[in-house]
């Protein structure tokens, strides 16, 4: 339990901090969510026997579910270090997260099914809201920058499928891998230890603003709006049970 949270709660925090330490520092932390997130994913897979068994009833039923809402998660936290480890100073391979994790979010969709992936315009709406939000306090509190000279020197086509493949990241796989692992694991984990019993409705008050303040933290020094974003997502997911909802706010 303990590794698990740790992982969801200082996951990106360590990835946005990681270019600022040695490279000693960087070579160990890599190592270690590369061992997390390989045990993990090992673990997904082959209780799931998604290479040896072509039976999806199997796969529903014997996938872990602790790994099936955090592989996604840590698969893109350890691509992202990959990636700046053997980038530099801009992040050339930022692709690498969303084939890390798209790869690892396919390997655990079968395990996934039961939840509800529905989503309505309030989802939309309220997402657009905090996102507004949030866009207007980080012009405040942000300095701006232009686009990076090493993006500005590729071929057109190598910065459209950069582009390209950060947007997908940002608009399709964060919203999914971090509401899995915030609002899917933590939030019911914080009630339960099989959390997947636990009913959406039935979350109260203190999951939900732990789980905001743990998802708030990991944006640095936007992290009020975030923690604002973190609670309306929570209690949109609680008043619906739709998981589908919740990543239609992050979107």
């Amino acid at each position: 339990m303990a590794r698990a949270v740790a992982a969801v709660v200082q996951g990106f925090d360590a990835t946005l901090s990681f270019t600022s330490q040695s490279a000693e520092a960087k070579q160990q932390l890599l190592n270690r969510v590369l061992h997390c997130a390989c045990r993990q994913l090992g673990r997904c897979l082959d209780d799931s026997g998604v290479f040896f068994v072509r039976d999806p009833a199997h796969l529903r039923g014997a996938m872990s579910t602790t790994a099936a809402y955090l592989v996604p998660f840590l698969a893109i936290l350890a691509a992202g270090m990959l990636s700046h480890a053997v980038s530099g100073q801009f992040d050339t391979w930022y692709g690498l997260r969303l084939l890390a994790g798209g790869a690892a979010l396919a390997a655990c969709w079968p395990r996934l099914g039961k939840l509800d992936w529905h989503f309505s315009w309030r989802g939309i709406g309220i997402g657009i809201a905090a996102f507004s939000l949030t866009l207007v306090l980080g012009r405040m509190f942000l300095t701006p920058h232009g686009m990076p000279t090493a993006l500005a020197a590729m071929s057109a086509p190598a910065r459209a499928l950069w582009i390209a493949s950060r947007a997908a990241t940002a608009i399709v796989l964060l919203p999914v891998a971090g509401e899995l692992a915030y609002h899917g694991y933590l939030m019911r984990r914080l009630v339960a230890e099989d959390f997947e019993a636990v009913p959406f409705g039935s979350i109260g008050l203190i999951p939900l603003l732990v789980t905001a303040v743990a998802y708030g933290v990991i944006h640095h020094a936007l992290w009020l709006p975030a923690i604002g974003a973190g609670m309306l997502y929570g209690i949109v997911l609680i008043r619906t049970q739709r998981m589908g909802e919740a990543v239609a706010e992050h979107i």
